[in-house]
């Protein structure tokens, strides 16, 4: 990542540097003062999102995405957006049983439960067609 980092703050992520593993980094500080951050980890069939507590070199979301990006990239942004509308962070799923998650669909309906403002419409119907091939 170039140039000046934003300063964590508790309303909305922002971009933070990269580390060799996880990219596409970003932070938020919760209301307990922890700081939350969520990234993209590349493995060998794909894709997944990860979040963790910063300092823990652990992970509490880690969401398998497969290989394609649209949705890969829409994980990220609904896990954000989630965790910016104040969902606590033990209420939202750590993985899904079946994967990608997208082909999960009792996950995708415990998620679908977790969003107050849906930015992206229905979320329990977001996936169909998207990838036929998934």
């Amino acid at each position: 990542m170039e140039g000046k980092q934003e300063e964590i703050n508790k309303e909305k992520f922002v971009r933070i540097p990269d580390e060799e593993l996880i990219v596409n980094k970003h932070a938020i500080m919760l209301p307990n003062g922890k700081i939350f951050e969520i990234g993209i980890h590349a493995v060998i069939f794909g894709y997944r999102v990860v979040g963790g507590f910063q300092g823990t070199q652990s992970f509490e979301i880690n969401w398998c995405c497969g290989n394609n990006k649209l949705i890969l990239h829409m994980t990220q942004k609904v896990l954000m957006n989630l965790i910016e509308q104040g969902t606590p962070i033990f209420d939202i799923p750590f993985a899904s049983d079946i994967k990608p998650w997208p082909k999960d669909k009792e996950f995708i309906e415990r998620v679908a439960k977790l969003v107050k403002n849906p930015v992206l419409g229905d979320i329990a119907t977001l996936f169909e067609d998207v990838n036929p091939q998934l």
